[in-house]
């Protein structure tokens, strides 16, 4: 790969950085209402759909690391070439 093409997989995984980071405050937001007793917050986050963004940030990660490690690694290379 070329420079390039690598500085582009970099800012891939930088998305999914991103969305990842979204993910873990979702996750604190309802671990600190939930740990304080706040049924209300918790029932909210669930009623509004939030954690279907989760889900969804979840797969988007779990397809960009896919595709970057495809582009980086196919499954045509040979491994004997990088020692």
């Amino acid at each position: 790969m070329t420079n390039k093409e690598l500085f582009q997989q970099a800012k891939e995984l930088d998305k999914s950085r991103i969305c990842l980071s979204m993910v873990m405050d979702y996750l604190d937001t309802i671990n600190y209402a939930f740990t304080n007793g706040d049924k209300f917050s918790v029932m909210y986050f669930f009623a509004d759909h939030r954690m279907d963004n989760v889900g969804e940030n979840l797969q988007q990660i779990i397809e960009n690391m896919l595709q970057i490690s495809n582009a980086i690694c196919p499954d045509e290379f040979d491994s004997s070439e990088a020692e």
